[in-house]
């Protein structure tokens, strides 16, 4: 199998030049996945962290222009802008992974009947179940 450097390297350049949107989407799919190998963090932690990851991170690297927004606080208006709109790319994030990475990446990663992965041992947090 040979590995193409050129290629992946015009690709990561791609991501790290791409729109905030598009970068921020890219790597909350690959927070998920190094999130998933960690033992003792059970998968249902992965969307949580994902959409907090996505409200804090996604203010800080967007380019909002305040003025144009009409409210009488135009940079609070702007801040609640960038947090929504980054649980809205998380929430795309998670809809990728689970309609079409799930698919053919998980095939690769041995994983339980619950979805843990088997290499990592994630027993270790012990939760109690909430019954409705």
């Amino acid at each position: 199998m040979d590995i193409d450097i050129d290629y992946f390297s015009k690709l990561l350049t791609k991501i790290f030049t791409s729109s905030p949107p598009v970068f921020l989407c890219v790597a909350l799919i690959m927070v998920g996945y190094a999130v998933k190998l960690v033992p003792g963090i059970p998968n249902r932690i992965i969307p949580i962290t994902n959409f907090g990851l996505g409200m804090i991170v996604f203010p800080i690297i967007s380019i909002s222009d305040p003025g144009s927004l009409p409210q009488s606080h135009p940079q609070i208006a702007a801040i609640v802008r960038d947090i929504m709109g980054g649980i809205i790319i998380a929430a795309f994030a998670w809809i990728i992974h689970a309609v079409v990475l799930k698919r053919f990446i998980d095939k690769f990663m041995p994983v339980n009947e619950n979805g843990d992965t088997k290499f990592t041992a994630k027993s270790a947090v012990e939760t109690p179940e909430v019954k409705p």
